[in-house]
């Protein structure tokens, strides 16, 4: 069995205990939404110390049959049983509280807390005697208890109708067996009483009596060993359990509740007069009270009580609402203010409150210091009506460890398969990418089928575009095989969702797995080519490439006409500002498409390899800058003479390289700035230099001959302008992300 198995209406949560062959499972009954316990048994392990199938499953059968033919109010209930493939199930009622062995090793019991808990199940056991049924495993591991630490007698798998001469003799536990059982005779109703007067000394004393090493009634039954009882024990007390656990049968008591009543004769009642006066017949009642105070703590235990005995820590219903929570919680949180305190169940139920209303969340979250109960309060939460609780829950079941085997993911995937709230599908999602393992290579499965297929079934079909993209990236981030293949089965018939979520893995990975047809591949790189290239980043960087360009040209065709124009024709004519303006804004438009060409594919393109991308926008780049300088000399330089190509396209390859670069391997403003200006300087410096030493007579800009601090001075302008302006929105983000960490 795995948590989310289904068995009927029951969908398993996680496993809560383990006992011999049987393991017990907390699961969700979602017709009744409540909480309820299954165990089972696998019919294939151990058949030899469990028999065949046929009689295990005529074992379950009858144990199921016999608890609802007693009927009683402290024997636990189940609901029904059954076989489910080659696993035996019965379905009972949730105890939270544990076993009384737990409680037994949790706090001490004194002798009137013990016929608190013994006095119930004394009268469950008796009614099994009458209806002539054995138990013959009576043992604190066998007692459940609920949310209020009510005892529940379980486990009748081993029980018999007396007299029965198939009965099988030694079966029980040991440290419990009666001395006639022990010596191979078979138990009867008197040998359920020992057992219980066995259960009682642990009760009173912590564990089950031994002697010379071993257990007593081992002891008892060859030697005749005295019951060994500590002296704090009251002498009347340790009278009744002598009798109880007697060697001899006939000298037991006659019934459960005959040990129980000879307890209650060991202990004076003891009553507290305060606030108690006589009627008029002479009885005592309890003054009423007119203190407002202690009549709005009275509400808030009412409500309390009521809440909880109609919760029983997720056996039934929550109906707590928020303001009766509000105010419970005001007396509550305070308890030592009003002399009032909470046992783990109370603790727990004020928990599935806060996550249910998200008030005063963390602190009650504190008073409950297990792990293991905080998990099952938010695991039990999921099944809120209100989408912002099981959004809490979700929440914290995310940073919460995990059961053995693993129930949260499981627990959660059938939550979000079928919740009508899209952000508690999202958040859902989320949970299931931070649980999963972080690996570089495609697994057969991420979870388990059942996980990744409601992955795959949200990323293809959810009407949520942001629940069915993220639930692709979590399959793509976490490489489920099995996801992708159901995918690829889906978009080969048509659909457009499984090709949409099919786009959004291949955002995640290098490659789709050749599982998935050729054909669809292609399609989806060629898509997300598309998608990763043309986006609102492709037009910013284009608007401030173009300012940079605008700038940069025309202050640098104004400055070479200053450079070269008469006084006369500056003040007359101002020809370098005139040109300066037309040649920066004309141009401006292709030389934004150049170093976006340059810069985009090789930061957009994560579809292609970094190489591939880093060389298609040295090409691209290249080819425009090629393209402009060759505009330029013919518009600028009026030269309409056959080029020399390599002192053309060499320098030009060489002006945009620095931005393809270092785009394809840093998103960096700062580096790709200082990278994008070197290839500047050097491809223009280069090119000047050629020309200056008449290898070239095609310079890609004309600088100054006269000056090699001017034609450096240009070559750092063009890259300082081109190089950083083109950059601006980055520089603009880091501003705004510094001035926030500032106000922060």
């Amino acid at each position: 069995m795995q948590p989310g198995r289904r068995i009927q209406q029951y969908v398993l949560i996680e496993q809560i205990g383990q006992g011999g062959q049987a393991a017990v499972w907390s699961a969700e009954d979602e017709q009744l939404r409540r909480t309820v316990a299954i165990k089972t048994i696998n019919l294939k392990a151990a058949p030899e110390l469990m028999g065949t199938p046929e009689d295990q499953a005529r074992r379950f059968a009858n144990e199921a049959r016999t608890i609802a033919d007693l009927e009683h109010p402290y024997i636990l209930p189940i609901y029904t049983f059954g076989q489910d493939d080659d696993w035996l199930y019965i379905v009972m009622r949730y105890m939270p509280g544990g076993t009384l062995r737990k409680l037994i090793q949790r706090e001490p019991i004194d002798v009137a807390r013990a016929i608190e808990l013994a006095a119930p199940l004394a009268d469950a056991l008796d009614l099994a005697h009458v209806r002539k049924v054995v138990h013959r495993d009576i043992k604190s591991v066998n007692i459940l208890l609920d949310a209020q630490n009510r005892p529940y007698l379980a486990d009748f798998g081993l029980s018999v109708t007396a007299g029965d001469a198939s009965a099988q003799s030694g079966s029980g536990t040991l440290a419990y067996m009666s001395p006639e059982v022990i010596r191979g005779k078979p138990g009867d109703d008197r040998s359920d009483l020992y057992s219980f007067g066995i259960m009682l000394v642990e009760m009173l004393t912590g564990d089950t009596p031994t002697a010379g090493g071993q257990h007593w009634n081992l002891s008892q039954a060859t030697g005749d060993e005295p019951l060994p009882l500590p002296d704090s024990l009251a002498l009347g007390v340790g009278d009744v359990l002598r009798r109880a656990t007697a060697l001899d049968p006939a000298d037991r008591y006659a019934s459960a509740s005959a040990i129980v009543e000879a307890l209650k004769a060991t202990i004076e009642p003891e009553r507290s007069l305060d606030m108690l006066t006589l009627d008029d017949d002479g009885f005592l009642q309890l003054l009423p009270t007119t203190d407002p105070a202690q009549l709005a703590l009275n509400k808030a235990n009412d409500l309390f009580m009521t809440a909880l005995e109609a919760w029983a820590d997720g056996a039934g219903r929550f109906r707590l609402y928020a303001d009766d929570f509000k105010y419970i919680d005001s007396f509550y949180s305070a308890g030592e203010s009003w002399d009032l305190t909470l046992d783990d169940a109370g603790k727990r139920m004020m928990l599935r409150a806060a996550i249910e209303h998200g008030y005063k969340l963390e602190a009650w979250s504190k008073q409950v210091s297990a792990v293991a109960e905080q998990r099952a309060v938010a695991l039990q939460a999921l099944t809120s009506e209100l989408p912002h609780a099981r959004l809490r829950a979700i929440e914290r079941l995310t940073a919460i460890d995990d059961s053995t085997p693993p129930a949260i993911p499981v627990r959660v995937a059938s939550i979000i398969a079928k919740d009508p709230d899209a952000e508690v599908r999202r958040a859902g999602v989320a949970l299931l990418d931070a649980r999963a393992k972080s690996v570089t290579a495609w697994q057969p499965v991420v979870f388990d089928t059942f996980i990744d297929g409601t992955l795959a079934e949200l990323a293809a079909h959810d009407a949520d575009r942001g629940v069915a993209e993220a639930a692709a990236r979590t399959i793509g981030r976490r490489r489920s095989h099995y996801a992708v293949d159901q995918l690829g089965g889906w978009a080969a018939g048509g659909g457009p969702g499984a090709l949409r979520a099919l786009i959004n893995i291949r955002d995640e990975v290098p490659a789709l797995p050749t599982s998935v047809p050729a054909s669809i591949r292609q399609w989806v790189f060629l898509a997300l080519s598309r998608r990763q290239f043309f986006t609102r980043e492709l037009l910013t960087r284009y608007v401030s490439a173009a300012i940079a360009a605008a700038i940069g040209i025309g202050v640098f065709v104004f400055w070479r006409y200053r450079e070269t124009a008469s006084s006369a024709s500056i003040l007359v004519d101002n020809l370098p500002l005139t040109n300066g303006v037309e040649f920066g804004l004309g141009n401006a438009p292709i030389v934004a498409l150049m170093l976006v060409l340059a810069i985009e594919p090789a930061a957009l393109l994560r579809a292609w390899s970094r190489g591939s991308r880093i060389a298609l926008s040295i090409v691209l780049g290249g080819l425009l800058a090629t393209i402009f300088f060759l505009i330029y000399r013919v518009t600028f330089y009026n030269n309409g003479e056959t080029p020399d190509w390599f002192w053309i396209v060499g320098p030009s390859f060489l002006f945009t390289v620095g931005f393809a670069i270092s785009s394809g391997l840093t998103r960096s403003p700062l580096i790709r700035a200082l990278s994008g200006g070197a290839g500047i300087v050097a491809g223009l410096y280069v090119s000047w230099a050629a020309y200056l030493a008449e290898i070239t007579l095609d310079p890609l800009l004309t600088l100054d001959e006269s000056s090699i601090a001017h034609s450096i001075g240009f070559c750092l302008w063009l890259a300082v302008t081109l190089g950083f302006i083109t950059f601006l929105p980055e520089w603009i983000g880091l501003i705004r992300s510094r001035t926030q960490r500032t106000a922060l």
